[in-house]
């Protein structure tokens, strides 16, 4: 009777995993057409992230986690001015083209681009000038993108501008490089950023279990920083009630743009926040990279 009731069980662990195997190879990334925010975007669904693209600029108004936060919360208002585009118009990534004629291709609440879906995991991006062209090509753990050609006569940047774990709250929040644990807060108003020349950045916070990274895949010697940027300037700095994070990737501490090479890689997506402390976090990050 044990043998028979040891068989049983045995045979419907079996069948359980066959199950759990065939859901997860059943479960397809999908990429749709849809209005967020009043706009035309890509909504691309994966295992551990939601993300909406906007069309007409290539750039992510929102990118939420498995547990359905945003950590970018980007919306478009026309009476914003100054700080408070911390809170809104600023955020976005990879906001790539500061200024000048081009201004916003990459960047969220622009119209400077044709987005196109190529393939059931690709979209390529095309600038209207016609002088910026990437991809975005999606998994299930991250997301690629792949800078394909880009204007040779100026320079560009690779930025995430968002609240880390969808609230502005700097004291809470975990700075993880490739050089290790930053446990600085600089404010973008007159602060020293974290600088370095780094080959990843991660983010989370004390009181939350993901952490959402960028991966510059092609290496470089460039400047790249994290400031905090609350959305009520200089009065309140870090103790604004709202705001973001400004990490950028071929960004230097005086807001100039520093890349031009093409072809150029990015990888970004979110972890499981490693059970350990933010002094022995990197070498945990790095085995989930």
């Amino acid at each position: 009777m044990k043998t028979k009731l040891l068989i049983f069980l045995q045979l419907f662990i079996v069948y359980a995993m066959v199950l759990m195997s065939c859901e997860k190879v059943e479960k397809q990334i999908t990429i749709e057409e849809v209005e967020y925010k009043n706009v035309a975007c890509f909504k691309i669904s994966t295992e551990k992230a939601t993300y909406y693209l906007e069309k007409q600029n290539g750039g992510f108004s929102s990118i939420i986690d498995k547990n359905g936060t945003d950590w970018v919360q980007f919306h478009k208002s026309d009476t914003i001015r100054g700080a408070a585009g911390a809170a809104a118009d600023f955020r976005g990534l990879p906001n790539m083209v500061y200024q000048g004629e081009q201004n916003g291709v990459g960047h969220p609440g622009f119209d400077q681009c044709v987005s196109e879906q190529v393939n059931d995991t690709l979209i390529r991006v095309t600038s209207n000038s016609g002088n910026y062209v990437f991809s975005f090509a999606f998994t299930h753990d991250y997301a690629v993108m792949n800078i394909e050609k880009a204007d040779t006569s100026r320079k560009y940047w690779m930025l995430y501008e968002g609240p880390i774990a969808g609230k502005f709250n700097p004291k809470s929040h975990i700075c993880i490089t490739n050089e290790g644990y930053h446990p600085e807060q600089p404010s973008i108003y007159g602060d020293v950023p974290i600088k370095g020349n780094f080959k990843w950045m991660c983010f989370g916070d004390e009181n939350y279990d993901q952490m959402f990274y960028v991966e510059h895949v092609t290496l470089d010697t460039l400047i790249d920083i994290v400031y905090y940027m609350g959305s009520s300037g200089p009065e309140l700095g870090n103790d604004s009630p709202d705001g973001m994070v400004v990490m950028g990737f071929g960004r230097d501490p005086h807001t100039n743009p520093q890349m031009n090479q093409f072809p150029n890689t990015f990888r970004f997506g979110f972890i499981d926040k490693p059970a350990t402390s933010n002094e022995d976090m990197k070498e945990k990050i790095e085995e989930k990279l």
